[in-house]
């Protein structure tokens, strides 16, 4: 497979987000290295090389993790290197999402192997990727869907799972698999594929890997390593209860200056408010950094008082000296939030780069001041990649309409419409709006003449003129339609266009999952991206598949 490869700046889903991907010192400002500059990674390694880590304890952790998945030779190397003291990590992480979730759960994949095979050949020292699986996260609707395309117009079809345990609060990593729900689930969505020479043998590796698991983490992970295990990619599973063993510390100091972190969050969210960037991290009354486990449901932890918290439901309480006697003895049954969840990780790991989504990187931005308070610095966070995959007829289509990146990104509608009206050689909505406003100033002085004769006249005049308005609208309406139909072929590429690249008026790695594009193109797809060589600039990156110019 050839890829073709062109770089677009766009806009991301966070203005934040947008101004990172561009070095806009409005945001880099809230980290501690530049994720553009090599000297960051140099001083980042030699950071790291004044902490100490659990190596051993970790490896062993994911050795045992990774056993029930297979063991590849990459892998077990990637586990050695992990015990030498020079060494460190690329980590990157997402929730466990049904068939991996969207496309950008596998850039980040890439990009997370890629940076760390970059980094190893300028630092020379070894540098692990690391995929941490948010396996504590409980909620289920973001998890449990993916879309699919309709075969007429331009919108997506959402085709969700039916979990008869919808309401419970369990982690993914905790949440058994329905597993002929997805049996059937998975049906549909090959039903809504079409079949090609790969269909067979991608369906039964997910039918094979779904039989094999108990959980959805279970489910997400087996897929992780099916596309990334032979190139060393390490998973690391947060409800993994090994791991939570090498917790205790972390838990500990969250606990003692929970006060402190929660009033430099606030602090962090006010200053990036007015740097003009909405805050993508929102907190409540009470500072709020963990969650308790009771009865495998995971309930948010708010402090209340000086040593006393409960859960926001409202229903239990705990003192300060419990929740430090839990963290010791039963770290397991504490869990971290979208606050704490970076300090843990670089507790845990030595981490040279953590690659992140746009909205991910704005949340992190909020950490720097707590991160220092705990005499710690934030890791390299690097944009992970960002790209559209351009099939052969999508690119036809771009090719003979002319039809840029710029075009497709900004604003497509826009497009369509100067396309068609390029097309009107009649210049028939010209010639319906002129005649309107002619009828009206022509009606005008009538109207007036007809007041002056009985006041009561005016209104019904007004009337009469809207319904000889509505009469040319409705012969306009007529007319635009039958115009349009002389072009319709054009304009149901132009949806296919829109529904391919710009789905749902959102990126195409947000909405698409892999395997729609692995059921045409094969699982060698992951290979193939996964050789090319991406610039990590920040850059949109458009892939034309199959591309011999």
């Amino acid at each position: 497979m050839h890829l073709k490869i062109e770089e677009h700046d766009i806009t991301q889903t966070t203005s934040f987000g947008t101004a990172y991907l561009r070095d806009d010192p409005a945001a880099t400002s809230f980290f501690h290295y530049s994720p553009y500059e090599h000297a960051s990674y140099e001083q980042r390694a030699a950071d790291l090389k004044e902490r100490t880590f659990e190596r051993k304890r970790l490896a062993e952790v994911i050795r045992d993790y990774l056993a029930a998945y297979r063991l590849t030779p990459a892998i077990k190397r990637h586990l050695i290197q992990l015990e030498e003291e020079n060494s460190v990590v690329v980590l990157g992480g997402q929730q466990a999402g049904l068939l991996s979730g969207p496309l950008y759960t596998m850039y980040k994949a890439i990009t997370i192997l890629q940076l760390a095979k970059q980094q190893e050949e300028k630092l020379g020292i070894p540098v692990i990727p690391i995929f941490w699986i948010a396996g504590e996260d409980h909620d289920l609707q973001e998890v449990n869907h993916v879309y699919v395309p309709r075969k007429q117009g331009i919108r997506m079809d959402k085709l969700t799972v039916d979990d008869p345990s919808e309401a419970q609060k369990w982690s993914m990593a905790d949440r058994p698999l329905p597993k002929s729900e997805i049996e059937h689930w998975l049906t549909l969505f090959f039903d809504a594929q079409p079949e090609t020479e790969f269909t067979n043998e991608i369906k039964g590796t997910l039918f094979a890997l779904l039989e094999q698991s108990d959980t959805y983490v279970d489910f997400f992970a087996r897929i992780m390593h099916d596309c990334f295990g032979e190139f060393g990619l390490l998973m690391v599973q947060s409800a993994d209860r090994r791991l939570r063993q090498l917790e205790t510390a972390g838990f500990l100091r969250v606990l003692d200056h929970y006060d402190d972190i929660d009033r430099l969050v606030r602090q962090s969210i006010k200053q990036m408010a007015a740097k003009g960037f909405p805050p993508q991290v929102q907190v409540g009354d009470h500072p709020a950094l963990l969650f308790i486990y009771e009865n495998k449901e995971r309930l948010l932890l708010e402090k209340i008082g000086a040593d006393q918290f409960r859960t926001k439901d409202g229903r239990l309480t705990y003192s300060l000296a419990e929740l430090r006697e839990m963290a010791a003895t039963c770290p397991e049954r504490l869990s971290n939030n979208v606050i704490t969840r970076p300090f843990m990780q670089e507790s845990l790991f030595p981490t040279l780069a953590f690659v992140g989504g746009p909205g991910e990187i704005a949340y992190w931005a909020l950490y720097k001041t707590y991160f220092e308070h705990l005499g710690l610095k934030l890791p390299v966070l690097v944009p992970r990649i960002s790209m559209t995959l351009v099939e052969k007829p999508i690119a036809k289509v771009l090719k003979r309409y002319h039809i840029s990146p710029r075009d497709v990104f900004s604003d497509f509608q826009r497009f369509r419409r100067e396309w068609l009206a390029e097309q009107d050689e009649l210049q028939l909505q010209q010639t319906f709006d002129k005649t309107k406003e002619k009828i009206t100033s022509v009606y005008q002085p009538l109207l007036a003449k007809v007041n002056q004769v009985d006041q009561g006249m005016f209104k019904l005049g007004q009337k009469n003129l809207g319904k000889i308005i509505e009469q040319v609208e409705y012969l306009e309406k007529r007319a635009i339609a039958a115009y349009e139909s002389k072009h319709a072929a054009a304009l149901r590429q132009f949806d296919k266009v829109e529904q391919m690249l710009i789905p749902e008026q959102s990126l195409q790695e947000r909405i698409y999952n892999p395997y729609v594009f692995l059921n045409k193109h094969g699982p060698e797809l992951v290979r193939h991206l996964l050789e090319t060589p991406f610039s990590l600039n920040g850059k949109h990156k458009l892939i034309y598949l199959h591309a011999k110019d």
